[in-house]
């Protein structure tokens, strides 16, 4: 396999994408956190949790689209063994880990959310949201280390993470895929199922009510990994199911990775978006920057005909 057979991996234009993905995901996502933290009516409750560990998962992803495109440069010069190729790509399979749990989690917590609506959250509950943070970070840290399994360290011209790691890794990746892809949308295709015959059976007003103010990121999280964490996926191992291994599978799983890295960035519209408090949060502290200020002052001035005239 020649840099010919992965010419769309290591387009310059590709690489740039990656570095706006990095610029996007980091920045955007380590802000919601920052909101998250910072305001304490949001950091209590147990939903906002589990976004900081999906925007955490995120913030990894977009560091592994920078670490993609610097291993694209590198790999060119030569001497690349497949341990380095596979090193540099773990971290891209850690925030591939840490977003999927956080999304299936997320689905979990709306389904006990149909029964749990309106009813006050244990401080017991509160502390086990808390764990899940620290938990998922050092569980997803276990694919991450058997990736190096099986594999030999020999010098390799391209670094294609799919064909670099062992046969066996490659069937966990399937079944890791089929377990999240599967489980987050036979959630969420149960959620609407009884969310539906839950408000046929409850007064309107009082389901469409101001405590059911998460639905609208509910939607955005789903939509958001059906189109760039199922489908990619789907493709791919489509093709090698029929034995397609040629340019196309390369490019579908390079395919792979620049979709999660979108979806790191689109995340930030969902929170940003949908999430009422969040966007109130946000609005508030844009305010108070010095920025907002500056333009608000000069705004006001050339409303009230302040502004002084051009000498």
């Amino acid at each position: 396999m020649g840099m010919s057979d992965l010419w769309l991996d290591y387009h310059p234009a590709v690489n740039a994408i990656r570095w706006v993905i990095f610029v996007i995901a980091t920045s955007g996502n380590v802000f919601i956190v920052f909101l998250i933290l910072k305001n304490k009516k949001m950091r209590c409750e147990r939903f906002n949790l589990l976004i900081i560990l999906l925007a955490v998962g995120d913030v990894v992803l977009g560091c592994g689209a920078a670490v993609r495109a610097c291993q694209s440069y590198i790999t060119r010069i030569g001497g690349f063994t497949r341990i380095n190729c596979i090193a540099l790509g773990a971290v891209t399979i850690y925030g591939d880990h840490i977003a999927q749990i956080a999304m299936l989690i997320i689905a979990v917590d709306r389904f006990d959310g149909i029964f749990r609506m309106y009813k006050c959250h244990a401080d017991t509950i509160y502390r086990i949201y808390v764990a899940i943070i620290p938990m998922v970070l050092s569980i997803s840290l276990v694919p991450t280390g058997l990736i190096f399994i099986g594999v030999r360290n020999n010098i390799v011209r391209v670094c294609p993470m799919s064909v670099l790691w062992h046969p066996r890794f490659g069937d966990y990746m399937f079944g890791s895929m089929l377990f999240f892809n599967l489980g987050i949308l036979v959630l969420y295709a149960s959620i609407f199922i009884l969310y539906k015959r839950y408000v046929s059976r409850t007064i309107g007003s009082y389901v469409s009510g101001p405590r059911n103010n998460f639905q609208p990121i509910v939607y955005g999280v789903v939509t958001v990994c059906f189109l760039f964490w199922c489908i990619p996926k789907w493709i791919m191992y489509g093709l090698k199911i029929f034995n397609c291994y040629d340019d196309n599978t390369n490019n579908a799983a390079f395919l792979i990775e620049l979709s999660e890295g979108v979806s790191a960035c689109l995340n930030i519209l969902v929170y940003g978006y949908a999430h009422r408090e969040l966007r109130n949060t946000m609005k508030a502290f844009l305010r108070k920057t010095p920025f907002r200020r500056l333009f608000a002052t000069n705004s006001s001035s050339v409303r009230s005909g302040h502004a002084q005239p051009n000498s």
